[in-house]
């Protein structure tokens, strides 16, 4: 995936590869979609490449539909990165990664309360 474009973004020409699982479910179900190695240094990305975003995940707090293509969730990644206004790892990053390692990142519990970045 291409970082947004645009002078002065902090993606600006950077590049990044995404791992997409689709599971049996999908569409009903989001795709596991996570950063590979070396992840962009996001405060809604962390270290093992997880994605805290509403729209890669179902339940009571996720934002996923059936009707999001992956090119509106790749449009929404970008425009994630588009967003920031400096790059550093979310709060916890170190602590989250050791815990969790490289499961789903479906399993974790996320909290979308955050808008900025």
């Amino acid at each position: 995936m291409q970082g947004p474009e645009g002078h002065g973004r902090l993606y600006a020409d950077e590049v990044f590869r995404l791992r997409i699982e689709f599971g049996e479910q999908y569409p009903l179900d989001p795709p596991d979609v996570i950063f590979l190695s070396p992840s962009p240094i996001h405060p809604h990305i962390y270290t093992n490449g997880h994605i805290c975003l509403d729209i890669l995940y179902s339940g009571h707090n996720g934002g996923w539909s059936p009707a999001l293509t992956m090119s509106k969730v790749v449009l929404s990644l970008r425009s994630m990165l588009a967003s920031a206004t400096e790059k550093k790892r979310p709060p916890g990053d170190a602590e989250y990664c050791a815990r969790v390692g490289n499961r789903s990142p479906k399993l974790t519990r996320w909290m979308f309360e955050d808008d900025k970045v």
